[in-house]
């Protein structure tokens, strides 16, 4: 890790021969290999009393870079919210698991039979499933800050970010309810939500 963000250049003297080694996972390693070396071999001339400084100004964008990046599948941040979505998918489609197994086994059955009633029995599992749902996203989250993902690293768009988990989860919890009454077998309901949560979700 030193040697990526400290360590970007090095030189080696032999025998009147300077070499400049640098980092190449950096752009602007070689260019600043190249000034190092040209100091260098400047300082040795004038006794270190003249340097070369440079600077850096990338060409701004032309309007047909700004739409060919912004459409571009290869940016980090499409590559990262694409796979949070196929992540979702899973997590969305695993509510109904329980539900159709608890239907079909007629445990549901059993506890309205017992005397639970109706609001409770759907307000407990939706509050279950609600925390099962935010720590993936929490942890989601603290994924993003830890490895520094640029297009989410900033503060206000890790509140939306989090904001838009939060109402996802909120619309889809209750539509993966509706859905587990379309299904009798658990595995193949958990298989069709995650298609469908991947299809519609891209």
């Amino acid at each position: 890790m030193a040697v990526n963000f400290r360590r970007i250049t090095a030189m080696e003297s032999n025998n009147g021969n300077i070499t400049a080694f640098f980092n190449a996972q950096s752009f602007h390693g070689p260019p600043l290999a190249l000034n190092f070396l040209t100091n260098a071999i400047l300082g040795n001339g004038t006794n270190g009393t003249k340097t070369i400084k440079i600077s850096n100004h990338p060409f701004p964008w032309t309007a047909a870079d700004k739409i060919s990046q912004a459409g571009s599948f290869a940016t980090v941040g499409f590559q990262v919210a694409f796979n949070i979505a196929f992540g979702m998918s899973f997590l969305s489609a695993s509510f109904v698991v329980f539900l159709i197994k608890e239907r079909v086994t007629k445990s549901k059955h059993l506890q309205f039979v017992s005397g639970v009633k109706f609001p409770i029995f759907w307000g407990a599992c939706f509050l279950f499933d609600v925390l099962n749902y935010i720590l993936p996203c929490l942890g989601l989250m603290l994924l993003l800050v830890g490895f520094r993902t640029e297009s989410f690293y900033a503060v206000d768009v890790q509140f939306y970010v989090f904001i838009l988990f939060c109402f996802y989860g909120y619309a889809v919890i209750p539509l993966m309810y509706l859905f587990s009454f379309a299904f009798s077998i658990p595995s193949s309901g958990f298989t069709r939500m995650v298609l469908f949560n991947l299809f519609t979700g891209t």
